[in-house]
């Protein structure tokens, strides 16, 4: 085997796996972590659902109680009990509940034996109240019923004569599935009745989710994608009745998979021609002297004459000085490598940045103005290079935990909802265990999770409050908040760079660190900072600092 092969070998092939196992390493971590979070994204969203069917089941029984204390009803009910086969007291009391269903505007209301067995009610079937005759199926006294469309969420209370109880008065109030943040599904029986999962009919839903033990968290295949379903607590939707929250893995996992895919590959293409260049170079280097010093000792031997032997003056001036440089070339081509290998590197992270802020126009080229903002305030703090450089790179990867936001979420043009916001407020701690299983990373990870903490300890995820927050993380909270507030959102347009100054100086000392905001204000008012569409003057913003101060 040539030197040449040799040396390309023995470059590329370390590199080669290095990098594929970092590769493996990044994905393994990414897809656990966007795995994770849309597990608690699923938590979240079926928490919110149950608030909701809590509160409504609440003022359901408030109103069922007031009804079962009615006389009128109470006196239908006593007939009816008599005698549960004749026409006349069912009929009576299906009168009595249809009115007193126009009294709390309900679709279902019906009265059942303390068996639970309906006796008489009355029911909205297309578009016109009847009784409960056109039911296909026994209505429970407790979460959810399907009928006709409309799912009903049912709430029952006891009925009492005296001090004997009765039986239930029970009321079902409609419920809009079709409004809700993440697809859902409602079986009965294992018998899918609704869904709002895209692209996929209730017949395969149904196929799929027959493997999922009920009220169990599962993950399984639709269309050849994977899903995560989640269901309701059995006691809050009924015994032979299931709602489920359903994600689509791979919907949220698949674009960030390409992009690593692209990334590395591009990456190892350009290590194969780095490690080719190299071994070319590296072995002319080595072979000249290499081929000296042997003709020297081929000459001593034809001669018969015993190898020389070269003292130091000679070898600083023939053979052992050409091996020497021959080694300090090499060692010399490692650098190079070594330094492109690092800009390779840091063309990786700026184009992961570039393709998380492609995922909202109107962040493109956030992570990067949020990235040089923050390298001119470390400089002007006096931080060391090493810093500076550490800041650029955990500025560009801020935002990574970003893909686990569900797009609805991230891009949702209107105020977010308080359990968004939880949603929300968890992705610095993504970013943190995407980014936390790779070596080269370590320094970026405190920057990463905690540049939402506030000076006053009211930020998140930790809570932390003045010195407790690292500084790279503070000059970060006020490089993206100035950005944030000068670009251009669906809601509002981008403020001038003196309007965002003014409001970070009115928030130093409670939000941001006052000293990041006074070497910040410093470059800007010098021109060292300026957003991209920058409309004043240096003199402008030298007389406005000195009016808001």
């Amino acid at each position: 085997m040539r030197l040449t092969t040799r040396t390309f070998l023995y470059t590329f092939v370390p590199i080669a796996i290095l990098m594929t196992g970092s590769f493996w390493a990044v994905e393994m971590l990414v897809s656990v972590a966007v795995r994770s979070s849309l597990r608690n994204t699923l938590r979240d969203h079926q928490a919110a659902v149950e608030r909701v069917r809590a509160r409504s089941e609440r003022h359901s029984r408030k109103a069922l109680g007031a009804l079962a204390e009615n006389a009128q009803l109470q006196a239908v009910l006593r007939a009816l009990l008599a005698d549960r086969t004749a026409e006349e007291p069912r009929i009576a009391t299906e009168s009595q509940l249809e009115q007193l269903s126009r009294v709390v505007e309900a679709e279902l209301l019906f009265f059942a034996d303390g068996e639970g067995n309906p006796l008489a009610g009355i029911v909205r079937s297309e578009g016109s109240l009847g009784n409960l005759s056109v039911l296909r199926t026994r209505p429970p006294l407790h979460g959810f019923f399907y009928h006709g469309g409309t799912t009903y969420q049912i709430a029952s209370v006891p009925v009492t004569q005296g001090t004997e109880r009765v039986g239930f008065l029970t009321l079902g109030e409609p419920m809009e599935l079709i409004g809700l943040s993440t697809p859902v599904v409602l079986r009965h029986s294992g018998k899918v009745l609704y869904t709002s999962v895209a692209d996929s009919k209730a017949s395969e839903i149904e196929a799929a989710l027959s493997a999922c033990a009920p009220s169990q968290e599962c993950e399984f295949a639709l269309g050849g994608k994977n899903h995560l379903s989640l269901a309701l607590q059995q006691s809050a939707s009924g015994e032979e009745y299931e709602l489920r929250s359903v994600l689509n893995v791979d919907a949220s996992l698949g674009p960030i998979q390409s992009l690593l895919r692209m990334v590395f590959g591009n990456t190892l293409a350009g290590a194969f021609l780095v490690a080719l260049i190299v071994a070319r170079l590296s072995s002319r280097s080595l072979v000249k002297p290499i081929s000296r010093l042997a003709a020297k000792f081929s000459l001593a031997l034809k001669e018969g004459a015993a190898a020389p032997k070269l003292s130091a003056s000679e070898a600083k001036i023939t053979e052992v000085r050409d091996l020497v440089e021959a080694f300090e070339a090499a060692s010399e081509q490692l650098r190079s490598q070594g330094e492109s290998l690092r800009n390779s590197h840091l063309e990786f992270v700026r184009a992961l940045a570039t393709t998380l802020d492609a995922r909202d126009p109107y962040r493109a080229g956030h992570s990067h103005r949020v990235s040089r903002f923050a390298c001119a305030v470390a400089r002007e703090m006096g931080l060391s290079a090493a810093d500076v450089d550490n800041l650029r790179v955990a500025a560009l990867l801020h935002d990574i935990g970003k893909i686990a936001i569900p797009d609805a979420i991230l891009q949702k043009p209107d105020r977010l909802t308080s359990d968004e916001l939880v949603v929300v407020q968890q992705y610095p701690i993504v970013g943190r265990r995407i980014l936390q299983g790779v070596p080269a990373f370590e320094a970026l990870l405190d920057t990463v999770e905690l540049h939402h903490e506030n000076w006053d300890g009211s930020g998140y995820p930790r809570g932390l409050r003045g010195e407790e927050i690292p500084i790279g993380a503070r000059i970060v909270h006020v490089a993206d908040a100035f950005d944030a507030m000068t670009s251009d959102r669906p809601y509002r347009p981008g403020m001038d760079g003196l309007q965002a100054l003014r409001i970070l100086i009115g928030n130093a000392g409670v939000q941001f660190d006052a000293k990041v905001v006074e070497a910040f204000s410093k470059l800007l008012v010098q021109g060292e900072i300026a957003t991209d569409r920058e409309l004043t003057t240096h003199a402008s913003a030298a007389d406005s600092l000195a009016s808001v101060s």
